[in-house]
């Protein structure tokens, strides 16, 4: 429990290979400073880290933090999360996360915020303090696949269209006209 500090770098972690939870949340970091993570130590917690709280501390990114293969319960709410993609990284290499807490940052406020998680991560059982249902999940999951199935028949319709209309240039000397699916 390192929380209310005034750390910047999250290092000298190296040499423990045993440690489960780091709350080190709401460090005193001057304006415009972040909480950062030397990779070293980041490898050494891979395996055993299971709890993580990095909340009120400015980060950005969480790219750095896919290592932590084994969390569980990760909770990063009140800094300047903005990106669905980096998000996305993470969500596919912590396959045992059951708990995630982002409220507050930016990302939260993006279309489908929720939706998206759901879907990208199937362990996932709450997030933000609310449960994800079962039945949600499989909504979810369900409509994409819906929605990928329509785009895939939709480029599939314009590419029979295309064919059609360069196939045709070669039959007749008078042009046709474009048809809109």
């Amino acid at each position: 429990y390192l929380g209310g500090n005034c750390i910047t770098v999250v290092e000298g972690l190296d040499k423990i290979e045993e440690l489960r939870e780091l709350h080190i949340e709401s460090q005193h970091l001057r304006p415009g400073e972040k909480l950062l993570f030397d990779p070293r130590s980041l490898r050494s917690l891979a395996k055993s880290l299971s709890v993580l709280n990095i909340s009120n501390n400015n980060v950005d990114a969480l790219e750095e933090l896919a290592v932590l293969e084994n969390l569980s319960y990760f909770r990063a709410a009140d800094n300047q999360l903005q990106h669905m993609k980096d998000l996305e990284v993470v969500l596919n290499k912590w396959t045992k996360l059951r708990r995630m807490d982002l409220t507050g940052n930016p990302i939260c406020h993006k279309p489908k915020y929720r939706d998206r998680i759901v879907v990208e991560s199937q362990t996932l059982e709450s997030l933000d303090g609310k449960e994800i249902k079962e039945i949600e999940r499989q909504f979810l999951m369900n409509w994409k696949a819906s929605k990928a199935a329509r785009k895939k028949n939709k480029e599939r319709m314009t590419n029979e269209h295309a064919a059609y209309l360069h196939f045709s240039d070669f039959e007749t000397p008078c042009p046709i006209l474009p048809f809109h699916y």
